[in-house]
C-alpha cells in the first residue's frame, strides 16, 4: 500500500516538475537570445545556470516563495475532470447520495500535491503511475548509457600510453601555467582515436592521437590550448551536470535543446580562449575542418574519441563555430567574477520565483471525492492517499460557499452525486458541509493585531514552562500562510497562545471547553489535539471533550474526536465507540484513529465494519489500521 501511494504521489508530482522546468528553460532561452553579441563564456554560463536550476527545482519547490497568480482555473479543472470522469456525471444507480468535496486550487494541480490523487478514479491513478514508471525507465536507460560511455572512455585511457615526448610536455606545461590550471593534467596518446579530446572531472586527462608528434609546433600549441581551455573551465563537470539534468528531465523536450546549446557555447568559449592567445582565425578554422573531416572518414574512431569525453570538433557544431570565429563583432572575453556572480544570482532568483508560482483557484472550485472505484469496488489505497494528502484543517473544513442559516437549518442536498451503491446499509450521508456552521467564516473567531501581540506575549511567558513543546509548535504555526479559506491553523494558534495563563496553556484550553460559544470550544479542542497525550495532565480534558461529542454542530464533534484520538485516553472509549455511526464522516474518521491508537484486539470487528463505511477516507483509514495491526502481529510472532 505504501509503495502504491508513493507511486501515485510521484506520478502526480511529475507533471508539475516538468511544467516548471519547461518554464525555466523558456525564460533561459529568451535570456540567451538577448546575449547574441556577448561572449560565448557568458552564454555558456547562462545555459549552465539554467540547467543547474533544473536539478535544484525540487528543493526550490519546497523552499521557494509562494507567488500566487490569478488564473482561469475552472477550464483547466474541467479538462482534468474530463480525463478522470470525476465531478462531471454520476455513474448511475439508485440511491445516489451526496458526498463531501474538498477545495482544489490551480497550484495544487500544477504541483500535484492536492487531494486529486484520491479524488480521481483508479484509472487516473494508473495513468499517473504509468507516467512515473515510464519516466523512471527512461531516466535509468539514459543514465546507464552515460555510465557505459564513461566506462569505455576509462578503458580507452587505460589502454593508452602516457606522453613522454619532451617538446609536447614543454608546450603543455607552458599552457597549463598560462591557463591558470593548478592541478596536474595527464597527457596520453592512443592509436584508437583520430582527434584530441578531454576527459575527467577531478583528474583531467587530455587524449591525443598517436600522430600528434608529427604535428607542427603551431598545430600542437593550438590543439593543447583548446583542450587546456576545457580543463581550466571545468567543462567536464558542467557537462556531467547537464547530462544529469537531461536524464532526469528527459520528458521535457526543451532540456535536450538546452544541453545542445550549452555544449555549443562551451566549444565556442574554448575557441575564444584560443583566439585570445594570438592564434590566427584562418589556421585555427583549417585545423577544425581537418579534425571534422577525419571524423567523417572514420566515424567509429571519432565516436570512440568522444566516448564520455569532450571532442575538439564535432561535425554538427562546426558551421556555427566557424561563423563565430570569423565574426569581428563578437566579444571574446572570458567570464569575469562579477559576471559569474550576476548570472548565478539572476538564475537563482528567477528559478525560485518560477518554482514558487501558484495559480490561484477560482472561488468555490471543488472536486468530488469518489467513495469507490469503477464498478463499485472500494479503493482503500485511494482513501489512505486522500487522508494523508489533507491536513487536519482540510479534513475538518468544507468546500462550498453557503448562505447564512441558523444552526438547526436543514442541510442542503449536494449536486455532486455518488456513482455507486454504498456497501454499508447506512441510508443517507447528510451533506454536513452545508449546515449553518460549515462555512469557514462561521467558524472564525475575530482576531486582531492585539490578539497577535497577546499571542507573542503568551509564547514568551510559557516557552520554558511545562507546556513548552506545545507552545513552540503553536508559535511555529503562527507564520503559516493559509493555502485556502478553510485553513485556520494560524488563527487557532494565535487564539490559543493569547490565552496563556501563568505560563501554562493546557489548563486554559480545558477551561475553554465549557465556553458557551461552540467556536471557542472547537478551537480549544484543536489545541488539545496538538498537545496530544500532554493534555492528560489535566484530567478534566477527557470529560469535557466527550461531552462535546453530542453537540449538534458537527464541526465541534469532529474537533473533539480528533482531540480525543490525539490524547489517547482509554477513559473515552465508550463515548468514542458511540460516534462510529455519526452522520459526519470527519467524526467517524476521528473514531477510527482513536480505535487504532488503543490497539485493543477486541475492537477489530468494529474496525472491520468501518472498512465498509460509505466514505473513502474512513474506509481507507480503517483498512490501513487493520493492515498495520496485521503487520505488528506478524512481527511479534516472528
Amino acid at each position: 500500500m505504501l509503495s502504491s501511494n508513493l507511486l501515485s504521489t510521484a506520478g502526480i508530482l511529475l507533471p508539475g516538475l516538468l511544467a516548471k522546468g519547461l518554464v525555466i528553460l523558456l525564460v533561459l532561452a529568451i535570456a540567451a537570445s538577448q546575449l547574441r553579441r556577448a561572449s560565448a563564456a557568458v552564454r555558456h554560463a547562462t545555459w549552465t545556470a539554467g540547467i543547474v536550476s533544473l536539478l535544484a527545482l525540487p528543493i526550490a519547490l519546497e523552499l521557494g516563495p509562494r507567488v500566487h497568480v490569478a488564473s482561469l482555473v475552472q477550464g483547466f479543472s474541467q479538462s482534468f475532470s474530463s480525463l478522470s470522469d470525476v465531478a462531471r456525471a454520476p455513474l448511475g444507480g439508485a440511491g445516489n447520495q451526496a458526498r463531501p468535496a474538498l477545495p482544489i486550487s490551480a497550484h495544487d494541480i500544477l504541483d500535484g500535491a492536492s487531494s486529486v490523487a484520491a479524488s480521481a478514479p483508479r484509472r487516473s491513478i494508473n495513468v499517473a503511475v504509468l507516467l512515473f514508471v515510464v519516466w523512471v525507465i527512461g531516466a535509468l536507460v539514459l543514465t546507464a548509457r552515460d555510465i557505459g560511455r564513461s566506462a569505455r572512455a576509462r578503458r580507452l585511457i587505460s589502454r593508452s600510453r602516457v606522453v613522454r615526448n619532451a617538446s609536447v610536455l614543454r608546450v603543455a606545461a607552458e599552457l597549463r601555467n598560462r591557463s591558470g590550471i593548478d592541478r596536474p593534467v595527464l597527457l596520453v596518446e592512443s592509436d584508437e582515436i583520430l582527434g584530441p579530446a578531454t576527459f575527467g572531472i577531478f583528474r583531467p586527462v587530455v587524449l591525443l592521437p598517436n600522430d600528434a608528434y608529427a604535428w607542427s609546433p603551431d598545430t600542437l600549441h593550438t590543439v593543447l590550448a583548446h583542450e587546456f581551455g576545457h580543463v581550466a573551465r571545468r567543462d567536464c563537470l558542467t557537462d556531467a551536470i547537464a547530462l544529469a539534468a537531461r536524464n532526469i528531465h528527459w520528458l521535457n523536450p526543451t532540456v535536450w535543446i538546452a544541453v545542445r546549446r550549452m555544449r555549443l557555447e562551451r566549444e565556442r568559449a574554448c575557441d575564444d580562449r584560443v583566439l585570445e592567445m594570438g592564434v590566427s582565425p584562418i589556421p585555427y578554422a583549417t585545423l577544425l575542418l581537418n579534425v571534422a573531416r577525419a571524423a567523417l572518414r572514420e566515424p567509429h574512431a571519432y565516436q570512440l574519441s568522444r566516448t564520455g569525453a569532450l571532442a575538439m570538433a564535432a561535425p554538427s557544431e562546426l558551421e556555427s563555430r566557424l561563423l563565430a570565429i570569423f565574426d569581428p563583432k563578437l566579444h571574446r572575453g572570458s567570464l569575469r567574477r562579477g559576471q559569474r556572480f550576476a548570472v548565478a544570482a539572476i538564475a537563482a532568483t528567477t528559478s525560485l520565483l518560477i518554482a514558487g508560482l501558484r495559480l490561484e483557484a477560482a472561488p468555490n472550485t471543488a472536486v468530488a471525492i469518489p467513495d469507490a472505484g469503477f464498478g463499485g469496488q472500494t479503493s482503500a489505497a485511494a482513501g489512505v492517499a486522500f487522508r494523508d494528502s489533507a491536513s487536519r484543517s482540510e479534513m475538518l473544513a468544507p468546500a462550498g460557499n453557503t448562505g447564512t442559516r441558523t444552526e438547526g437549518a436543514t442541510p442542503v442536498t449536494s449536486t455532486l452525486q455518488r456513482g455507486d451503491t454504498p456497501p454499508q446499509p447506512r441510508v443517507s450521508e447528510p451533506d454536513t458541509r452545508q449546515d449553518s456552521v460549515a462555512h469557514p467564516r462561521s467558524e472564525r473567531i475575530s482576531t486582531s493585531r492585539q490578539t497577535l501581540a497577546d499571542a507573542l506575549r503568551g509564547y514568551e511567558a510559557s516557552r520554558y514552562g511545562p507546556d513548552s513543546l506545545l507552545v513552540h509548535s503553536l508559535r511555529a504555526q503562527l507564520d503559516r500562510v493559509s493555502r485556502w479559506e478553510g485553513d485556520l491553523v494560524s488563527e487557532r494558534s494565535a487564539w490559543a497562545l493569547a490565552r496563556v495563563r501563568d505560563g501554562r496553556i493546557i489548563e486554559p484550553m480545558v477551561d475553554e471547553l465549557t465556553n458557551t460559544d461552540w467556536r471557542a470550544r472547537a478551537y480549544a479542542a484543536w489545541t488539545l489535539s496538538e498537545a496530544g497525550a500532554s493534555a492528560m495532565r489535566d484530567r478534566r480534558a477527557t470529560g469535557q471533550l466527550t461531552s462535546a461529542l453530542t453537540h449538534p454542530v458537527w464541526r465541534l464533534r469532529a474537533m473533539a474526536t480528533h482531540a480525543l484520538s490525539a490524547i489517547g485516553d482509554p477513559a473515552a472509549r465508550g463515548a468514542m465507540l458511540g460516534v462510529i455511526d455519526d452522520e459526519a464522516w470527519q467524526v467517524r474518521l476521528g473514531a477510527v484513529d482513536y480505535i487504532a491508537r488503543l490497539k485493543d484486539p477486541t475492537l477489530l470487528p468494529i474496525m472491520e465494519r468501518l472498512t465498509r463505511d460509505t466514505h473513502i477516507a474512513v474506509r481507507g483509514a480503517a483498512t490501513e489500521a487493520l493492515a498495520t495491526n496485521r503487520t505488528r502481529n506478524s512481527s511479534s510472532r516472528n
